[in-house]
């Protein structure tokens, strides 16, 4: 349902480029790039031996993430005009531009030709630039993990190890 919407009204932006309809647009992109990291984290998160699709998972997760982050920079684009500012001043920000923006903020690339010049795009930028960081450190470092040594048995108590042999 929520595909449906997000093609239906991103069609609608083209035919009638309002602002309230542009926001409702991304408002259901949104929406739906939440609904599917939700569910890839779901299978990502399962118990069991990883395998290759948990690591594709998590991948997935990544890049919806960044999604949802461009997305997000669009919509406070979109309510405050702004809240950027382009390195050639040139064109007006768009869609494209958020979504190169918020990628380059979540790999911590920072070539500096998008600023962010409002406090809250400020501070979505530094959390997003954390929460980059942080994913591929533990989540997906984990997931490597778990996946290069598949025998051992991870548990609550942690991996089984053999008894030590006995004092002589």
């Amino acid at each position: 349902v929520l595909a449906v919407a997000s093609v239906s009204t991103t069609a609608l932006t083209y035919v009638r480029p309002t602002p309230h309809v542009l926001l409702a647009s991304l408002v259901i992109a949104w929406a739906f790039c939440l609904v599917s990291m939700l569910l890839c984290m779901r299978h990502v998160f399962a118990r069991g031996r990883v395998t290759f699709n948990h690591l594709l998972g998590a991948t997935c997760v990544y890049l919806l993430l960044g999604a949802l982050w461009g997305l997000t920079y669009a919509m406070v684009h979109a309510v405050h005009p702004s809240a950027f500012r382009m390195g050639d001043g040139a064109r007006a920000l768009d869609l494209d531009d958020c979504m190169y923006f918020s990628f380059v903020t979540l790999t911590t690339t920072g070539y500096g030709d998008i600023v962010p010049v409002a406090r809250l795009v400020r501070t979505l930028a530094y959390l997003e630039g954390a929460a980059g960081q942080l994913y591929v450190a533990i989540l997906v470092a984990t997931l490597v993990t778990r996946y290069v040594a598949p025998s051992e048995d991870v548990s609550a108590s942690g991996p089984s190890r053999p008894a030590p042999p006995p004092p002589r």
